[in-house]
């Protein structure tokens, strides 16, 4: 799967299916945030190697129920994070999409831009009716960017999300096709 999209700076970026050539930038994107991701990404712990990223590329390519792309900035040739549906729920169709972006990026429109087009993916290829954003309460970069693509807060999910040992309450964003309409 291949998505294209361009920044507000002009600058193209590109979604596609991760592939094993893609393991060690990703490896090395995620490592060069690791201070902003650990806090959020239970995945991201201190021990993160790069077998980890190996068996995340592996199983999402496997899955049936994730659709995750890598966000690849076709200017720098650089890996600049993931974007993807996951819990992926074909009675009700609907997912949870999540995303992260590389910290020396942040603040670019990346995952917004990212969110939109896995979003429209989701409703046009997927015939997905909901798409949900679950963001940690203190976790303010992720709610704007849910704020930016203009998703509907809900509300508060107690112990929504876990992280490690600890449950964190989360807002819940979400956004269905007719938030589309008029694009």
């Amino acid at each position: 799967m291949y998505l294209k999209t361009t920044l507000p700076d002009e600058t193209t970026i590109v979604l596609r299916t991760p592939t094993e050539g893609d393991i060690p930038h990703l490896f090395e994107a995620a490592v060069a945030s690791h201070k902003e991701l650990a806090q959020w990404m239970p995945w991201c712990r201190a021990d993160y190697r790069l077998a980890d990223t190996e068996t995340w590329v592996r199983d999402t390519v496997a899955s049936d129920s994730e659709h995750s792309f890598v966000i690849w900035d076709e200017t720098e040739n650089l890996c600049l994070g993931t974007c993807g549906l996951n819990d992926i729920n074909t009675k009700h169709r609907c997912a949870n999409l999540g995303y992260w972006v590389r910290s020396s990026h942040i603040g670019r429109g990346i995952a917004s831009s990212a969110t939109l087009k896995v979003a429209q993916f989701a409703f046009d290829q997927l015939e997905l009716v909901r798409v949900e954003i679950v963001v940690a309460v203190g976790n303010g970069a992720s709610q704007r960017v849910a704020e930016k693509v203009q998703a509907t807060r809900e509300g508060i999910i107690r112990n929504g999300l876990v992280h490690g040992e600890k449950s964190l309450d989360a807002w819940m964003f979400s956004l269905i096709p007719a938030d589309f309409l008029g694009e």
